[in-house]
């Protein structure tokens, strides 16, 4: 009696058969890319995140991981503090993936009247999904996690209800504004680079109104973006008061300055910038840690030479620190990559939809596509421009790019088509030869990556686990040694204390390393890798090592680097642990 019931109340409410076959339909693209593959975090900085929340980087759980905001870095601490030995960040990126897919999913379903009509759009919905972002569901990396969020929320903000009073309307775009918040909160920077794209969508739903200047209108578009800022800047109030005491300031300005140097200036080469490094006062040993990236081991390298670097290299280039690409070679690269075979098959797509559209305009006779579709391919113009002229170009940021203009198109062209029969069957064709064009080569792609990760990653499981076993000694990794390796998210969970960490990179000189290292008894990496007997360095077998001595040579005090310990796998020599006599 009671199942008859369930089958009658699902068969009468729309809603509920919606909801289940979006879920049922994203359960299954999980099952299928969990059966044939492994979930990786996708660089080391995702791990080292992970190693901060969890506990494995000073013992206990932290709330601050630098990278996020306070709020959400706080709030999957918590679950660890919790359940110390669940995969909780793993879970957490990847369910908002996957919650964006379920969110698309189940928005796109409602252009469609038919139960079996709704499977077959849920099912075509996810085989994009797969064919498009397998990559970044399998090899998971916060910045494509947070564009992936803003795209789905302008989705769904734009395929929303419009004819509905001010209440209704901000409560039916309540989980887009969720989303917005919460992917600002993971990846500031990259939600701020896509921002552009959700307000010129809501610029366009605003115009779709039937009179633009209302008291509704206003009250529907200006407080939900309003809602929107409110919320971000509470994010960075609460995230400010976090890192208010004094040697988290300093170390954010450090941070900052670093990010700088190596995200965008380049710190400059000794040899012809001398009488600048004698003016901060590094010699060239010292330098050479800079370009290395294994500045921990001086002290002397601060947030105050650092901040005389970043102005030195401005001057440089003439004032202009912001443009770090001519805007000729700019135009250039962004013509070439309209058509790249490496940005296939977004580029191709995308083409494909603004094609189609204005064939629908012209069907239509709407003549406002002629400002829409202009504007769409200006903001996506200055989008990228800006990420080619600062010369910062990672795929985690191009593809978040791709994907959110991907979103913002299939949001018109399912505004535009309604519900009529043949448009469900054009949509229907157009998914198809999505996933016809895709997924082969992004799942051969992804195929390709896991197994050459599993290999590449076998020689970084042997040196854990050496540290591991070793537990009363302490190593220093040099940081292009670790750049290569990634980990897996849900096997071999292991979120015990670390006994190593990196000579550098972005957590160095920030009060966790700091903390990290006291609880060693560390307090001066450069005395006491040559000092203590259970301190050593770690680099791999093919990169060099006389830059060390020649730092310590430089200060008047000879040390000589004995080989401790030689990682071996498959009867190669892959890692050398130096001790300092």
């Amino acid at each position: 009696m009671k199942k008859s019931r369930l089958i009658d109340k699902f068969k009468e409410s729309t809603r509920w058969q919606e909801f289940s076959i979006s879920a049922v339909a994203t359960l299954l693209l999980m099952l299928v890319i969990s059966i044939l593959f492994d979930y990786y975090y996708c660089m080391n900085d995702d791990t080292t995140m992970r190693d901060i929340l969890c506990g494995s980087y000073t013992g206990t759980p932290e709330s601050r991981n630098i990278q996020m905001l306070y709020p959400v870095s706080a709030f999957i601490s918590m679950f660890y503090r919790i359940f110390p030995n669940a995969p909780w960040y793993g879970i957490f990126l990847c369910g908002c993936q996957y919650l964006c897919v379920f969110l698309i999913c189940n928005r796109t379903i409602k252009t469609v009247n038919a139960i079996w009509a709704k499977a077959v759009i849920s099912l075509m919905t996810i085989l994009f999904a797969g064919g498009i972002l397998l990559y970044e569901l399998v090899f998971v990396q916060y910045t494509m996690t947070c564009g992936i969020m803003m795209a789905a929320a302008t989705f769904r903000f734009y395929t929303s209800d419009a004819g509905k009073d001010v209440k209704s309307f901000l409560s039916d775009n309540l989980v887009s504004v969720i989303l917005v918040v919460l992917a600002f909160q993971i990846r500031t920077e990259m939600a701020i680079l896509m921002f552009p794209f959700l307000l010129a969508a809501g610029l366009c739903k605003w115009s779709k109104e039937e009179k633009f200047f209302t008291k509704q209108n206003f009250g529907k578009y200006i407080g939900l973006i309003g809602s929107v800022l409110v919320l971000m800047g509470v994010s960075i109030l609460i995230n400010r008061a976090a890192y208010g005491v004094e040697e988290w300031k300093k170390f954010n300005l450090f941070f900052d300055y670093r990010t700088e140097i190596y995200d965008f200036l380049g710190a400059p080469t000794y040899e012809k910038n001398q009488d600048f490094y004698d003016e901060v006062g590094l010699s060239k040993a010292e330098a050479a840690l800079l370009h290395n990236y294994n500045f921990a081991l001086d002290e002397k390298i601060d947030e105050n030479v650092l901040g005389q670097m970043v102005e030195y290299q401005k001057t440089q280039r003439g004032g202009n620190a912001l443009f770090l690409v001519g805007m000729g070679d700019a135009l250039w690269i962004y013509k070439n990559s309209l058509l790249s075979d490496d940005y296939m098959p977004y580029n191709g797509l995308i083409l494909f939809l603004y094609v189609l559209l204005a064939a629908v305009a012209w069907k239509n006779k709407d003549k406002s596509y002629l400002w829409k579709l202009p504007m769409f391919g200006g903001v996506r113009t200055i989008c990228w421009m800006y990420i080619i002229l600062r010369n910062r170009m990672p795929e985690r940021i191009t593809h978040g790019l791709f994907f959110m203009e991907l979103m913002v198109l299939f949001a018109l062209l399912a505004t535009e088509w309604g519900r009529k029969k043949m448009s469900r069957l054009t949509v229907s064709a157009i998914a198809c030869i999505i996933v016809a064009l895709s997924l082969p080569a992004v799942w051969s792609r992804a195929y390709t990556s896991s197994i050459k990760r599993e290999e590449i990653n076998k020689e970084w499981i042997y040196l854990q686990e050496y540290c591991k076993e070793n537990e009363e000694n302490y190593y220093l990794i040099d940081v292009y040694s670790s750049v290569d390796y990634t980990e897996k998210m849900f096997e071999n969970v292991d979120n015990s204390y670390r006994n190593f960490d990196l000579c550098g990179g972005w957590t160095a000189k920030s009060p966790l390393y700091e903390e990290k290292l006291a609880q060693r008894g560390i307090t001066d990496i450069e005395n006491d890798l040559k000092e203590k007997e259970n301190l050593f360095f770690v680099i791999k077998a093919n990169r060099d090592i006389e830059w060390l001595t020649e730092y310590y040579k430089e200060k008047g005090i000879k040390v000589q680097t004995e080989i401790f310990k030689e990682i071996e796998l498959n009867g190669e020599v892959r890692f050398v642990i130096y001790r300092l006599l």
